[in-house]
C-alpha cells in the first residue's frame, strides 16, 4: 500500500516546523494538526496535501502560524521538490539575521540555491511576511500561475528581472500595500501574456503607468503618485487608478 506521505517529505515537514520559533500558545500552528481529509486525489492535514498516488507533498500552507525566522539555503523546505503551492503568508521572516557573504534578506533564501534545489511553484503567497525587498529566488520561478506580495515592507523599484518570471503561466500578481516607488525599464505593455488581475494598489509609485497586457480584466493601481496619459483602451477595463 501506497503510505500517505514519504516518510523522508514527513521528516523534512517536521525539520521545517522546528527551524522556527513558533509562539507556544498559538492555535494555528498547522503542521500540529493530525490527518484530516482526503480526496480522491490527495490527502491532506491542516497546513499540507500529499498527492494519493505518489505519496509526495504538492501543498504546503503555514499562513498565520507564528513563525519567527528565516529561510536560508540549507532548510528542508527544499527536499520537498515535489511542492507545488507554497502559503507562507501572515508571519514574520525578520526575527533573526543569518550571515549570507556579508548580506541577509528578511525571507533569507540566498544566491548560493540552485534550480536543483528550488521546487517550481505554480502558487506563492508571501504576504505578510514583512519582507524588505523581493526574494531573489523568484527569478528562477517560471511556472508561476499566481503570486501575492502584499502587505510587506518593499521598497525601491521593482527589479527589471521581475519581468522575466512565468511569462506565459502568471495570471494573478498582487504586489498592492508596499512602499514601491518605481519600476526599472518596464517593457510596454507589461509581459504577461495570460495575466487577468494585476494589482498595485497603495505603493508610492511615480512616473507614467505600467500598461497591463490586453489579457488583463482587472488592474487595481489606486493610492500611489502616477502621471502622464491614461491610454483610451484602459478605460474598457475593469480598474482603478490612482493620481
Amino acid at each position: 500500500m501506497q503510505p500517505l506521505c514519504h516518510v523522508d517529505e514527513s521528516s523534512a515537514l517536521l525539520q521545517f516546523k522546528e527551524s522556527f520559533i513558533i509562539n507556544g500558545s498559538d492555535s494555528s500552528n498547522k503542521l500540529a494538526c493530525p490527518l484530516v481529509q482526503s480526496t480522491p486525489t490527495a490527502v491532506s492535514w491542516d497546513g499540507g496535501i500529499c498527492d494519493k498516488d505518489t505519496g509526495h507533498v504538492i501543498d504546503l500552507d503555514m499562513s498565520s502560524s507564528c513563525l519567527f525566522g528565516s529561510v536560508n539555503s540549507n532548510s528542508s523546505l527544499f527536499q520537498l521538490v515535489h511542492l507545488q503551492r507554497l502559503n507562507l503568508a501572515y508571519n514574520n521572516f525578520n526575527y533573526s539575521q543569518i550571515p549570507s557573504q556579508g548580506r541577509a534578506w528578511s525571507l533569507l533564501i540566498d544566491e548560493k540555491c540552485t534550480n536543483a534545489t528550488l521546487p517550481k511553484f505554480y502558487g506563492l503567497d508571501l504576504a505578510s511576511c514583512n519582507l524588505s525587498e523581493f526574494p531573489h529566488f523568484l527569478r528562477n520561478q517560471d511556472e508561476l500561475q499566481w503570486l501575492s506580495l502584499a502587505y510587506n515592507n518593499i521598497t525601491g523599484h521593482v527589479p527589471e528581472w521581475m519581468w522575466n518570471i512565468s511569462i506565459e503561466s502568471l495570471r494573478v500578481m498582487d504586489l498592492s500595500f508596499n512602499s514601491l516607488r518605481g519600476f526599472d525599464h518596464f517593457p510596454i505593455p507589461l509581459p504577461w501574456i495570460n495575466l487577468a488581475i494585476l494589482d498595485y494598489s497603495s505603493n508610492q509609485l511615480e512616473g507614467s503607468l505600467p500598461i497591463p497586457p490586453f489579457t488583463t480584466l482587472r488592474y487595481h493601481i489606486p493610492n500611489n503618485k502616477l502621471s502622464g496619459k491614461i491610454p483610451q483602451w484602459i478605460c474598457n477595463m475593469d480598474f482603478s487608478t490612482g493620481a
